[in-house]
């Protein structure tokens, strides 16, 4: 619920409560509180909690001006109305312009019958107030619909009595013009008298006044407001008085015992010059004998319960995580420019409710698409697929992608709607590389990272047994960083670590379960700067991390492995965004993931590797081509540089 900070004018204590509080040492709000009764204690405490003080009080509601803008207003009114039930006031009180007007009496009585209708709907008292579309004419005359008003709204002033409160409506359109406020907007000699007599009828302790002009204000200079204003002051009791017309909100302030609020609009048109304050509101008044206080509330702010139910929220959990859209399908990419691909966006309707839904896809530079935008309702239950053509160019530097952002709109209650997001990247597979096999050491090449690169591998496979293994050299490490990794809640990795993170060890390895995180240390230091042979296995029931061929740990696995679509990382961690972090400095070599624990016990690792069918990931880093760092596994999972990674001889 929007709620704009409260307002309340009080009276504080007077001068003599205060001095008999003081004598008797006693603050007077602590006074106060003395007087409000312990609460039942359950246990022991040392703080002596109280009950709320019991106070009087009541609440209404105040609209702004309805008319002056288009038809949609009407339908706010009618939000407001609920909004006014919801808040459950005692009576709600208008501040004018109510209905259209400037026009003839059919016209009118339409717009009268719509405005009572909806007003009706409220289920509590509520009271007019004559606002000058309310009752000028068109064309113009001194009569206006002044009788109409009178017939089927009620007196154009008035005032009726409240709990300890008098509410005294006011009309300030008797000249039937307000041009010029000097000669116009001047009350007359009789309502000014009524007036007089109104407050002297009645011994209510607070007092509240409404009209349309708020003829306090600069713009009403001339006007005999004074006259209206030494009659309140005269009378001595808090006055609280409310005006619209002006269709934007404002507090005027105190004036003696007098506070000047004028209203926004509830349906009308909101101003343009003053338009932070113009949005459409209501107002909630809660009186004391003591003071009031208001409250702003900006439309369809205001909810009940019955507007959150648990069904319908679980109909739409239901749908989010059901996987109602997908994209299938691999766009191709190549050397050179032109090759084609058909993906398929699929989108399944939710169950009993019809949903309205947009796609964008957002393309790297150079794609060609059939469709790029899409719109549409998915029928209750109702399955579409949608073809997308793609025409690739020609590889680079750049990664390729292609992301798919869907969006679904999905039916509450109260025409409230959730938006609900799916992201969905397209594979891209590269054609037309043949990568070289594992070059002899006098030709051999690494893969140099500084510390802000790495490369990026799409690796779609998940395997439920592995190996990933590497060959690395790098600078002595200050905390931790992310040598080749899979994780972020996900697969697997192995980090180069000095010790002093969280894990207090020296490089780890991680397997990301059902369970959670498998952490496995090395046992013991080595020369940093030293070609090392780091490698990770698990074959189904126990992982093992070993260097330079030698078992550092074991630990047996207490779920299944867990996968997302993040990519591989080679040089740094891999957020959830599938951005490196914590990146690796130095030199690495020879990456190879395979679908099965190839090292169980200490072995002699190879100086560089050849691909078999257990092979899913090879990287030799020895050559660049068209872009890309080919891959030797037969799968074309080829990596991108991210920032300056580059390829250099070997210097061992």
């Amino acid at each position: 619920m929007t709620r704009t900070p409260t307002t309340r004018t009080s009276t504080p204590p007077s001068l003599a409560t205060r001095l008999v509080l003081l004598a008797m040492g006693i603050a007077p709000g602590l006074a106060l509180a003395q007087d409000r009764a312990p609460v039942s204690p359950g246990t022991d405490s040392g703080v002596e909690l109280q009950a709320p003080s019991e106070e009087e009080m009541f609440t209404f509601v105040v609209f702004g001006d309805r008319t002056g803008g288009p038809r949609t207003g009407i339908k706010v009114l009618e939000d407001a109305v609920d909004m006014a039930g919801a808040l459950d006031a005692d009576f709600v009180m208008m501040v004018g312009d109510m209905v259209q007007g400037y026009d003839d009496e059919r016209a009118w009585l339409k717009e009268k019958d719509e405005f009572t209708g909806i007003m009706n709907r409220l289920g509590r008292p509520w009271y007019p107030v004559a606002g000058n579309h309310d009752v000028y004419q068109r064309p113009h005359t001194p009569e206006g619909h002044i009788e109409l008003y009178k017939r089927h709204f009620g007196p154009l002033y008035y005032s009726f009595e409240h709990k300890w409160a008098h509410v005294s409506v006011l009309f300030s359109d008797e000249s039937m013009s307000f041009s010029n406020p000097s000669e116009d907007q001047n009350m007359s000699a009789a309502q000014l008298a009524w007036l007089r007599e109104d407050l002297a009828s009645t011994d209510a302790e607070r007092l509240y006044v409404f009209l349309h002009h708020p003829r306090w204000t600069a713009k009403y200079d001339g006007s005999n407001w004074d006259e209206v204003e030494r009659v309140l002051l005269a009378d001595g009791r808090p006055v609280t008085v409310f005006a619209g017309h002006i269709h934007y909100l404002r507090d005027d302030g105190q004036n003696g015992n007098i506070r000047y609020y004028t209203m926004g609009v509830t349906g009308g048109h909101p101003s343009t010059k003053f338009e932070a304050g113009a949005f459409h509101n209501i107002a909630q008044i809660t009186v004391r004998r003591d003071g009031d206080s208001m409250s702003i509330f900006p439309v369809g702010s205001v909810r009940t319960p019955e507007d959150f139910p648990g069904v319908v929220w679980d109909g739409m959990d239901h749908f989010r995580r059901s996987g109602w859209a997908t994209l299938s399908g691999e766009a191709v990419i190549a050397p050179e420019a032109g090759r084609e691909s058909e993906l398929s966006l699929t989108l399944h309707g939710a169950e009993g409710a019809a949903v309205a839904y947009s796609a964008a896809i957002d393309a790297s530079e150079g794609w060609s698409l059939s469709q790029r935008v899409f719109r549409g309702v998915l029928g209750a239950g109702q399955t579409i697929t949608i073809p997308i053509m793609a025409t690739a160019p020609a590889l680079s530097e750049t990664p390729p992608g292609l992301r798919l952002t869907v969006r679904a709109r999905y039916p509450l209650a109260a025409e409230q709607e959730q938006t609900i997001t799916q992201r969905l990247d397209a594979r891209v597979r590269v054609e037309g590389i043949t990568p070289k096999g594992a070059a002899s050491p006098s030709d051999n090449g690494v893969l140099r990272l500084n510390g802000r690169s790495a490369v990026r591998v799409d690796l779609p496979e998940r395997p439920e047994r592995f190996t990933l293994e590497f060959w690395a050299t790098g600078r002595t490490p200050v905390g931790r960083a992310g040598a080749v990794t899979k994780t972020e809640n996900s697969a697997f990795g192995i980090f180069w670590s000095d010790g002093s993170g969280s894990e207090g060890t020296l490089p780890t390895a991680y397997l990301h379960t059902t369970a959670g995180y498998l952490s496995l240390p090395a046992s013991e230091p080595w020369t940093w700067q030293t070609w090392t042979h780091l490698a990770l296995t698990f074959d189904g029931e126990t992982a093992r991390f070993f260097v330079n061929g030698t078992l550092q740990s074991e630990a047996k696995a207490r779920g299944a492995i867990t996968f997302n679509d993040l990519p591989l990382m080679i040089g740094g961690d891999v957020d959830r965004n599938g951005a490196p972090v914590s990146y690796f400095t130095g030199q690495i070599d020879e990456v190879r993931v395979s679908d099965m624990a190839r090292y169980t016990a200490d072995f002699a690792p190879a100086q560089s590797f050849a691909r078999d069918d257990r092979t899913l990931l090879l990287m030799h880093f020895d050559e660049k081509v068209s872009g890309v760092f080919p891959d030797d596994s037969g799968h074309g999972r080829h990596g991108w540089a991210i920032g300056g990674a580059i390829i250099e001889p070997e210097r061992r």
